[in-house]
C-alpha cells in the first residue's frame, strides 16, 4: 500500500472508504467508495450496541437468580430446623401420653386428661409430617432456581458469542 499524499500519512490507497467521498475529492480508480455501506455499518453498531444491552440484561438477571438461590438454601436450612423442632415437640407429645397413660392405668387421671395427651402426640405427628413437606417443597423451589441460573448463564453465554 502506498501513501495517499491527498488525504495525509494515516490513509493508503486501495482502501475502502465508506462515507463515498475522501475529504472533498473522489475517490480514485485504485480506491473504493460506497455510500451504502455506511447505512449498514451504522446499522450493525446499532445491533452490537443492542446485543451489549441485552448481554449487561442477562448479567443482571444471573446476579438475581444466583441471589434467589441462595435464599432458597437459607430457606431450606429453616425448614430443616423446623422439623427438628417438630421432631422434638412430637418425642415431648410422646413421652407425655406415655406418662399420662401410666397415670390413667392407676386411677390417677381422667379420660379426658388421657384423649388430649393423645390428640396432643397425634398432632406433633401431623405437624413433623408437615414440617417434612415443607422442607421437600424448599428443595424443590432451590431445583427449580438452580435452573434458572443454567438458563440465564446459558443464554448469557450465547449472547457473547
Amino acid at each position: 500500500m502506498e501513501v495517499d499524499p491527498t488525504v495525509g500519512e494515516n490513509v493508503y490507497r486501495g482502501n475502502l472508504y465508506v462515507g463515498g467521498r475522501l475529504e472533498g475529492r473522489e475517490p480514485g480508480a485504485d480506491e473504493i467508495a460506497m455510500p451504502d455501506l455506511q447505512q449498514a455499518v451504522k446499522q450493525q453498531m446499532a445491533l452490537m450496541a443492542q446485543r451489549q444491552k441485552e448481554f449487561e440484561v442477562a448479567q443482571k438477571e444471573l446476579a438475581v437468580a444466583q441471589s434467589a438461590v441462595e435464599s432458597a438454601k437459607v430457606a431450606i436450612r429453616l425448614k430443616e430446623i423446623e422439623v427438628i423442632r417438630a421432631k422434638d415437640n412430637h418425642d415431648a407429645r410422646k413421652t407425655e401420653l406415655e406418662a399420662v397413660t401410666i397415670l390413667y392405668n392407676q386411677n390417677a387421671v381422667v379420660k379426658s386428661r388421657l384423649d388430649a395427651a393423645r390428640l396432643d402426640y397425634q398432632a406433633a405427628q401431623r405437624a413433623v409430617e408437615a414440617a417434612e413437606v415443607e422442607l421437600e417443597k424448599s428443595k424443590v423451589e432451590l431445583a427449580g432456581k438452580t435452573s434458572s441460573i443454567d438458563k440465564v448463564a446459558t443464554e448469557l453465554n450465547s449472547s457473547r458469542h
